[in-house]
């Protein structure tokens, strides 16, 4: 399987990658489908809060509960992943009662 290195997120629009499998740094991370959806959402809305209502509607599909802690589980695995803690946070803020914002250190993305 094809292993992705972090770089300038505009270069990965037009490329957006098909493995589960990242680097971050000389860290590998193995993503799931969702934890890459929710970054890749995340990136293209850099800057921005993203709702939990958003992110749901363009990860997930219909049929999740909009009243379910999927997304802040799907987070929480993420920043694990990412080595982000959520009190301190390099990449995904969470923005209290509004959603999740990528912070300063996210100006890169995965790509191979």
């Amino acid at each position: 399987m094809t292993s992705y290195v972090l770089t300038p997120f505009h270069q990965l629009l037009p490329h957006y990658p098909k493995s589960t499998k990242y680097r971050l740094g000389r860290r590998r991370l193995e993503l799931t489908a969702k934890e890459f959806g929710c970054l890749e959402y995340l990136l293209r809305h850099k800057g921005e809060i993203v709702s939990q209502e958003a992110l749901l509607e363009h990860v997930w599909d219909g049929s999740v509960n909009p009243f379910s802690a999927t997304v802040r589980m799907h987070i929480a695995s993420l920043r694990r992943k990412l080595g982000d803690p959520a009190d301190a946070p390099q990449y995904i803020e969470t923005v209290t009662g509004q959603g999740y914002r990528l912070g300063r250190e996210s100006d890169y993305a995965c790509e191979n």
